[in-house]
């Protein structure tokens, strides 16, 4: 508790001479970390579009599918917006991302009925991301 009291007392500069070490570790890590939305965007793409898939026969419309995510999940938040299309007779979703501070490519993207969801998913969002 001294010690962070003693911080308080110091510019930056001074900060950055006593604790060099860190200072030098902490920018190491930050220049080669990166941080990757696409697996967390995955994983919660995944979750909800393998269900909305497995019930599109059975929907009239969006709100349905809104419904069945909110039963499923517990909660009717979700970053997707899915909008049901039908593309050379074949029923499907096009998918948006509604957030606009993640950065992931690919979207919106069109997903169809019998479609595999992780081959679909992982050809369209993460091929162009190299993950």
């Amino acid at each position: 508790m001294a010690e962070v009291e003693y911080l308080r007392e110091l510019d930056n500069t001074n900060i950055c001479e006593a604790y060099d070490d860190v200072v030098k570790a902490l920018k190491h890590c930050s220049l080669t970390k990166n941080v990757s939305e696409n697996y967390a965007i995955q994983r919660e793409l995944l979750s909800e579009l393998a269900l909305v898939l497995g019930i599109l026969l059975k929907v009239k419309d969006e709100k349905e599918i809104k419904a069945k995510i909110k039963q499923t999940k517990g909660s009717d938040s979700s970053i997707f917006e899915y909008a049901i299309c039908n593309i050379n007779d074949k029923r499907g979703v096009t998918v948006t991302l509604k957030s606009t501070i993640i950065d992931v490519n690919g979207f919106p993207f069109d997903i169809f009925e019998g479609d595999n969801v992780n081959d679909v998913v992982k050809r369209t969002l993460f091929h162009s991301s190299g993950t």
